[in-house]
């Protein structure tokens, strides 16, 4: 029976112990910044996108659109904080390619605005290999269509 006992307080021990051990990391992890959120919250050593991440590069995908089949979108993030956006609005007769160019900003640690943009989105989230298109407000968009705003890394 002291056996039993004596076991059950070295597990509880050991538990204990790991759980410590853990709570700092879980600390660390749940202070990164949401998609949704207005106000920066980095850890303490300043990890975000910008620091973190390789955001520079060329991003695709196609995002919804309300009156075609969608947005042939393209956007090249440049470390100069320029970019150049291509968009082809898909199943439209004589449907060209719009093309824009100009600087853009960091917003946060993890959110970008194109400059220039006046009729359509400019605001973005960034995330490992991806750019997540936000709506105008600059909040994360939501409902059965949110994982279609997502342009990937290709290069």
């Amino acid at each position: 029976m002291k056996k039993c006992f004596v076991i059950g307080c070295l597990v509880m021990v050991l538990f204990a112990c790991n759980n410590n051990g853990n709570s700092n990391d879980e600390k660390r992890d749940t202070t990164t910044t949401t998609v949704g959120s207005a106000e920066k919250n980095e850890t303490s050593t300043g990890d975000d996108a910008r620091t973190s991440l390789d955001w520079a590069g060329t991003y695709k995908g196609t995002v919804p659109c309300a009156d075609c089949e969608g947005i042939e979108t393209e956007i090249m993030l440049h470390s100069d904080n320029t970019f150049m956006l291509s968009a082809k609005y898909l199943g439209k007769k004589d449907s060209k390619v719009s093309n824009s160019n100009g600087k853009w900003n960091w917003l946060d640690g993890f959110k970008i605005e194109l400059e220039g943009i006046e009729n359509g989105p400019s605001k973005y989230f960034v995330t490992e290999g991806r750019i997540i298109q936000l709506d105008m407000d600059g909040k994360k968009i939501e409902g059965a269509l949110a994982d279609k705003y997502v342009l990937t890394k290709v290069k």
